[in-house]
């Protein structure tokens, strides 16, 4: 056996043999680097997933009876203040990311879809009273031009430009005369600032201009109302009230004409939908719906309080005094002498309301 060992060295060469030797030792060196590698990996691995599993053990941390486990059991008391620390510090944290979120947040929308800065300290504003457009009535629009918000270029005094500079947008007239600003209190502006002047040949009729305009919407949304004018001739402001009020439509004598602005006191909200009374009643109607209704009324209602006389009394009393004497007493007699039936309750040129 020696012998063939010799024998193969022999034909091999010595110099082979140490070549194959030194390979030998390399892939001896690369198997023990590979080995120590791979242990490593394995190891890194298993602390992996020893992590994972307290995680685990952290989020489900019940034990088999459904109880929760409280792991600061097992802490030491310098372990539990330190922990105590911490959690306060990720609180803390927590808030000032809220709080720097919540400021971002608004200084981004600080601004509305038209590029208009937002004061959200500001009260919300108050919805503006309807302005409305305002036409020549009747025989009036053959004797007159009417123009809303016209220059006024032909005024050569500066305060009163202002004035009308102001009204237009929307703030209150500061006149210099103080009767004329009290008689505009609790009154705001339901027509724009209209230019109104007669035409060629138009005549004043026992000195005034007598102008007939209907106001669209006026009597649901406005009421006491009164005609803000400026006299170029007499250079003064003046209040003016109309002589007529018929729902939409208002009369106003002028003894010249120059820039006009209706103004009234906003009727409320929740009363626009009520049903106004008449302020004005006639002889003859008073003293039928007086009687009529003095006479029904006061026997239907009357009762036992005195139906009959309430009948009889209030029918023939109510029906001859309402169209002698006129509306107030007719309506009014009629309701108090119907047997006390309606309780005397009158409206102003009516008979009981009920």
């Amino acid at each position: 056996m020696k012998k063939k060992i010799e024998k193969w060295i022999n034909f091999i060469g010595k110099k082979n043999l140490i070549a194959i030797s030194a390979l030998v030792l390399v892939v001896i060196v690369v198997g023990v680097v590979f080995a120590v590698k791979n242990n490593r990996n394995n190891n890194e691995e298993q602390a992996l997933q020893e992590e994972s599993v307290g995680l685990q053990v952290q989020e489900n941390a019940d034990d088999v009876e459904g109880d929760s486990i409280d792991f600061s059991e097992f802490l030491s008391e310098d372990e539990k203040e330190e922990d105590k620390k911490e959690d306060k510090k990720e609180d803390t944290k927590k808030d000032e990311t809220s709080d720097n979120n919540s400021g971002l947040s608004v200084n981004d929308n600080a601004e509305d879809s038209k590029g208009n800065t937002i004061d959200f300290n500001e009260e919300p504003k108050k919805e503006d009273n309807p302005i409305l457009d305002v036409e020549l009535e009747g025989k009036s629009e053959k004797g007159y031009t009417i123009k809303e918000d016209s220059d006024f270029s032909h005024i050569k005094d500066d305060t009163v430009k202002a004035v009308i500079k102001d009204i237009k947008e929307g703030k209150k007239p500061v006149v210099s005369d103080n009767k004329v600003q009290q008689k505009l209190e609790d009154k705001e502006p339901a027509s724009k600032v209209l230019n109104i002047e007669p035409k060629a040949g138009q005549k004043k009729e026992n000195g005034y201009y007598i102008v007939d305009l209907t106001v669209e919407g006026l009597s649901k949304n406005y009421k006491k109302v009164v005609v803000l004018h400026y006299s170029e001739a007499r250079s003064l402001w003046e209040v003016i009230e109309p002589t007529k009020v018929d729902g939409d439509i208002i009369t106003v004598k002028f003894k010249d004409l120059s820039p006009v602005i209706i103004y009234g006191e906003p009727i409320e909200e929740d009363k626009k939908n009520d049903t106004p009374g008449t302020d004005e009643g006639s002889g003859d109607n008073d003293g039928t719906q007086g009687g009529t209704q003095g006479g029904t009324q006061g026997g239907t209602q009357g009762g036992t309080q005195g139906g009959t006389q309430g009948g009889t009394q209030g029918g023939t009393q109510g029906g001859t005094q309402g169209g002698t004497q006129g509306g107030t007493q007719g309506g009014t007699q009629g309701g108090t002498q119907d047997g006390s039936g309606n309780s005397g309750i009158t409206d102003e040129g009516f008979g009981p309301l009920f």
